[in-house]
């Protein structure tokens, strides 16, 4: 017993080493033009939950959001979840459309201690001249799966832009992050869900700038999603004849 409960704890020092180090290369996401995008920290819960209560409420399910500041917060701690928030420079409210940052043609990188000379010259720390407070305006809420035909892969859950700063690249800007964090893994996929009828969500996840597809086979085969709520599963471990081994 003593000898499973070391092997638990080491496995468990493990994964949150490894998950630390995970966080601290994905902290130094940088400038996006008028965007900064970073790596929330438990500290952040109460506006990763604000933000997860307003997309609830454009999907038409603001009864079904459960969570509590503290299970978020306690969570993100465990590593259940990760996630990326995109801050906007208060001065740079208000940014006119026809601006470079405003179509978002401003480079996106994360810095890495094995980047080449030519990667790193692209990054470009916050100005100094600029007023570093900052507000918070999207979010990106993903976390590891496993794939048995390819290996580890990224799930997003949620990809929330405030309304008044969409249709100014910031989606754009989150997605591009997290595909650089999946490349960095070596993920084999990145996977998210769209609603029936998010036509506008679907037209730009299809668009050739994001370049994602519907999950359906090449003869056709199109893949369900299932889903079990905790009554469901509730009756289902509570069936089935089962009993524990002595």
């Amino acid at each position: 017993w003593l000898g499973r409960r070391h092997s638990k704890t080491a496995r468990s020092a493990f994964s949150a080493k490894r998950l630390s180090e995970r966080r601290l290369a994905d902290s130094a996401l940088l400038q996006a033009g008028q965007w900064q995008i970073r790596a929330a920290q438990p500290s952040d819960a109460e506006i990763i939950l604000r933000l997860i209560h307003e997309l609830a409420e454009f999907e038409k399910q603001s009864a079904s959001v459960h969570l509590t500041v503290d299970q978020l917060r306690r969570d993100l701690e465990d590593g259940c979840f990760e996630c990326l928030l995109i801050e906007q420079s208060l001065s740079f409210v208000g940014a006119p459309r026809s601006t470079p940052e405003a179509r978002d043609e401003s480079p996106l990188s994360v810095p890495s201690q094995r980047a080449p000379k030519p990667c790193q010259r692209i990054l470009r720390p916050p100005n100094p001249m600029v007023s570093t407070k900052r507000e918070p305006i999207g979010c990106a809420v993903y976390f590891q799966t496993y794939s048995t035909w390819e290996g580890c892969c990224i799930y997003l859950e949620d990809l929330y832009v405030t309304p008044a700063a969409r249709g100014r690249g910031a989606g754009s800007a989150l997605l591009s992050a997290i595909a650089r964090i999946a490349r960095r893994r070596g993920s084999a996929r990145l996977q998210w869900q769209a609603l029936s009828w998010n036509d506008s969500a679907i037209k730009f996840y299809k668009s050739p700038r994001i370049g994602a597809r519907e999950r359906i086979d090449d003869d056709g085969t199109s893949w369900l999603n299932f889903i079990m709520e905790r009554d469901a599963i509730e009756q289902l471990a509570s069936g089935g004849g089962l009993a524990p081994l002595a």
